[in-house]
């Protein structure tokens, strides 16, 4: 999907237009790919504590659905966040 993406806008930029692309494509992704191997070496930990609060007696009952929700989210967020320097950068 981004190749296409990347086809059809490529004709229509400047030389220099591409090559600030390409370095900013160059830095984003491994950004993005980091802050998303933090969030899933951070998840277990995170998972961990919200269910030490669940009080003694009472059952921790996480819907699959809530899980993989939680899960993306965090990933999402923290891919993001690695990736705000690279994009405010001049």
């Amino acid at each position: 999907m981004v190749v296409p993406a990347l086809a059809f806008l490529a004709p229509g930029l400047y030389k220099k237009e591409r090559k600030y692309g390409l370095g900013f494509v160059g830095t984003a992704v491994p950004l993005f790919i980091g802050g998303a191997a933090i969030a899933y070496w951070v998840f277990p930990k995170a998972i961990r504590i919200l269910l030490s609060f669940v009080p003694p007696g009472m059952a921790q009952m996480i819907q699959g659905a809530d899980f993989l929700t939680f899960f993306i989210r965090m990933v999402l967020v923290f891919g993001l966040s690695f990736e705000i320097r690279c994009c405010w950068s001049r």
